[in-house]
């Protein structure tokens, strides 16, 4: 049921994009231009009738809640009206590429829909775990497989880009985890922005530890652990290549990130914003996640390939995902910030992994 609930939800987030997309304007017929411009006029309305079709998967989409993609169909609307001022002034290689761009946000929201309907139909994967008084936390399988980790286009610590094999299945928290979780599990509320929704924040990663002692006492068996920082970036890019998971740096960041352009200067609710492909919500923005590893400059240069856990020792821990109160950027899937782990700071949350563990050792 849930999963049918989820597509019905999602299949009308996209509702107006065809809408802005599609919008026509006075063309100069081909055989009007110049003979030197007419093959650069053709190429630009073939860009042109190619942004058309690209928002064709939303045509026939309606709902209530199209809100989330407010800004794709901004942007996406407003490349389409420079590509057609630029046709009409002759700039036909510029309208081509402005067209281009319009198509390339409506593919990217076309492949997000795909996917989301994708887990909709098919996912069957994700479990509940029960804290008390209908309180639970929700999880996603992530199955192994091998990914790029870092980026050539990032800070000097992203480097080199190595090969990482993820070699068991593990569960990852659906959302961050809430205040409401926390104070269930902990009985107490660090937070500065309250709210049951809201992620738990101002936790250090010592306090996180506290966190995950207690939650294996309440749920035995499961053994609750922060994310490795090369668990928690393979689980963000979801099997994309791309700068965040829902495409590169000119993709709007609106629908899919709190950020500092877009959170209004603090925290928001969890799983309000488009989740990525494998179903994980806030995996940009929102609050920084603790990860288990500490940070080194240097450690992709010595890197194992299979299920790397981090340098033995150092002074900082790793923290993903970016926040509320930082630039996009930090948000990207390979980006890495680290801090003290007794910080406590009011952008800091976690999310929960845990790995099945073998019959033997249940």
């Amino acid at each position: 049921m849930r999963a049918n609930v989820r597509l019905t939800a999602v299949c009308v987030l996209l509702s107006v994009l065809a809408v802005s997309c599609s919008a026509t304007s006075q063309e100069t017929p081909a055989e009007e231009k110049a003979p030197a411009a007419r093959v650069a006029y053709e190429v630009a309305m073939a860009a042109r009738t190619d942004a058309d079709a690209a928002a064709g998967p939303f045509a026939d989409l309606a709902g209530k809640v199209a809100g989330l993609l407010q800004r794709v169909r901004t942007q996406a609307a407003a490349k389409k009206r420079q590509g057609d001022e630029l046709l009409r002034g002759g700039r036909f290689a510029e309208a081509a590429d402005a067209y281009g761009e319009s198509a390339a946000m409506c593919r990217r929201a076309a492949e997000t829909l795909a996917g989301l309907q994708k887990l909709a139909g098919e996912r069957e994967d994700n479990v509940a775990i029960d804290l008390g008084n209908g309180i639970k936390i929700e999880f996603v399988l992530v199955q192994p497989g091998t990914f790029e980790m870092g980026s050539v286009d990032g800070e000097s610590d992203e480097v080199p880009v190595h090969e990482v094999a993820v070699t068991r299945p593990f569960f990852l928290g659906k959302y961050e985890v809430t205040q409401q979780q926390w104070r269930q599990v902990m009985d107490e509320n660090p937070s500065l922005f309250k709210g049951d929704r809201m992620p738990v924040e101002s936790v250090s990663w010592y306090d996180c530890q506290k966190f995950l002692e207690r939650l294996n006492e309440l749920a035995p068996g499961r053994d609750f652990r922060l994310p490795t920082e090369a668990e928690r970036e393979y689980a963000c890019r979801a099997d994309t290549k791309t700068t965040y998971s829902f495409g590169d740096a000119d993709m709007p960041l609106d629908p899919y990130a709190w950020v500092d352009t877009t959170s209004e200067n603090e925290p928001h609710p969890v799983g309000l914003k488009l989740p990525n492909p494998w179903g994980l919500y806030d995996m940009h923005g929102n609050v920084w996640e603790w990860c288990s590893d500490w940070h080194s400059h240097d450690y992709y240069a010595e890197s194992p390939v299979d299920d790397p856990q981090g340098p033995p020792a150092g002074d900082k821990k790793v923290l993903r995902g970016g926040s509320w109160s930082n630039p996009g950027p930090y948000s990207r899937s390979a980006n890495r910030g680290y801090y003290d782990p007794n910080a406590r700071h009011n952008n800091y949350g976690l999310r929960v992994a845990w790995t099945e563990r073998s019959p033997e050792n249940r």
